[in-house]
């Protein structure tokens, strides 16, 4: 659908044998582009002591304006990468350290929410090692 052009509907129904005719509906409507909504299935994971990897699912909703990328916050800091790229590594990380993980959409018609990342289950070895 084209942004700006007014857009109406045609209703008719069916009574199991037969059509009725066809009745215009009163409000029309015209599509606007907006903010794209929030990347869907946020992750985290514990890749290692110092290592977490994000990962996200596209918006369901581009706002009318293809998806330019996504950022990435946790902490104080935050990165960008482009829209095919659906996995970040947060590197270098202070083990002592704890903070939430969040991604964000964007298009030429602005930023989503952003989405939280959920925790997956530590790898068996990590919780072995933490415990030892």
């Amino acid at each position: 659908l084209d942004e700006g052009k007014l857009y109406m509907s045609r209703i008719s129904s069916f009574n199991g044998n037969s059509w009725s005719d066809s009745t215009i509906s009163h409000n029309s409507i015209s599509p606007s582009k907006s903010a794209p909504s929030p990347p869907r299935d946020v992750l985290v994971n514990v890749l290692s002591d110092t290592e977490l990897g994000v990962s996200w699912k596209a918006p369901v909703f581009d706002g009318g304006a293809s998806i330019a990328g996504y950022k990435i916050v946790w902490g104080d800091n935050d990165d960008m990468v482009p829209a095919s790229q659906l996995f970040f590594l947060l590197d270098n990380l202070d083990p002592e350290e704890s903070f939430l993980v969040s991604v964000t959409a964007f298009s030429s018609r602005g930023f989503s929410d952003p989405a939280l990342a959920k925790p997956l289950l530590c790898p068996m070895e990590l919780i072995e090692s933490i415990t030892l």
